[in-house]
């Protein structure tokens, strides 16, 4: 018998779950540290770092994040990256406490006690409040972290784990206020890579010989249309949705092609010729393929008639 491989890594799996015990370890990690991380935005947004017995090493300390002008109002950088965190952990909290058949214990204390002694604080006796109150994200990432098995056995543990991954490095780069860039695909005139910061109108190719300016309205409606028809697997759509900008997770994904809400326009098939969609399962390994447009069309069904796809 074939030993069954880790989603991830690609390592022999002793007792057969989704993970390897090295790669759910590595979950479990990345999780435990989303209260350390969303400590040190809300403690620099506040100014916190200035109060007595507050933190004052570490990068978070040393400035505040940069505001920009935004649409309406002012928008932080590191916004987008908390609600990215916020989305990602508790999508995949529900999807889990739904699958044990649980509630998660938001807000009961040990859970509370546990979530401060991740934020790597200064400990504090029984008479004092924290600077910053421990909110549902940060216990919901705990509490997925005291799951390691039943996470390394989820079905889609490998979306789960790149999920939370890069979730969590993106709030580590708001962390470190980085410049973000997205890639816009290549300019139409000389084929180099278009990137701007988000929130812009328009961008300018980078090469020397070329500097037209392109609408990234436009960009993003071409790029969607020619999307829409293509065909990808459950673990791919995750992130072309996020590229098209559809909120729709990952879980959401799974539970409508279980509930055969989308329905497969085929098979994905890999040999030594490449890889190729199919209209039939040609070998064990294949994986079905959904229309990006069919998700799209039933995301938009679903918010109209009051729905979430969240």
């Amino acid at each position: 018998m074939a030993d069954i491989l880790c989603a991830e890594c690609e390592r022999p799996v002793k007792d057969g779950l989704t993970l390897c015990v090295s790669c759910g370890d590595s979950l479990c990690e990345a999780l435990l540290v989303v209260p350390e991380l969303l400590l040190d935005i809300a403690i620099t947004r506040a100014r916190l770092d200035r109060v007595r017995g507050a933190r004052t090493a570490g990068r978070a300390a040393e400035a505040a994040l940069p505001v920009r002008a935004a649409g309406r109002g002012t928008l932080m950088v590191g916004d987008e990256a908390l609600a990215a965190i916020g989305n990602t952990v508790t999508t995949w909290a529900r999807a889990l406490a739904e699958d044990l058949g649980v509630n998660p214990p938001i807000n009961d204390a040990w859970l509370v006690r546990l979530t401060e002694q991740h934020r790597d604080a200064p400990p504090r006796d029984g008479t004092t409040l924290p600077l910053v109150s421990v909110g549902a994200v940060e216990q919901a990432a705990v509490w997925l972290a005291q799951h390691r098995e039943p996470l390394r056995a989820y079905e889609a543990a490998l979306e789960l784990l790149r999920d939370i991954t890069n979730a969590v490095d993106r709030l580590r780069c708001a962390v470190d206020r980085p410049r973000e860039l997205r890639y816009l695909g290549p300019c139409s005139e000389c084929g180099a890579e278009l990137r701007a910061e988000r929130g812009e109108s328009w961008v300018r190719c980078r090469a020397r010989t070329c500097r037209t300016q392109h609408e990234i309205a436009s960009i993003e409606a071409d790029a969607r249309a020619a999307a829409e028809d293509r065909l990808y697997t459950l673990a791919e759509l995750g992130g072309v949705l996020t590229a098209v900008g559809a909120r729709i997770g990952r879980a959401t994904l799974y539970r409508w092609a279980g509930a055969r809400r989308i329905e497969p326009r085929g098979w994905q098939h890999e040999d030594e010729y490449g890889q190729r969609i199919t209209d039939h399962q040609v070998s064990e390994g294949d994986r079905q393929v959904y229309r990006l447009g069919d998700v799209l069309l039933l995301a938009t069904r679903d918010e109209k008639q009051g729905g979430s796809a969240a």
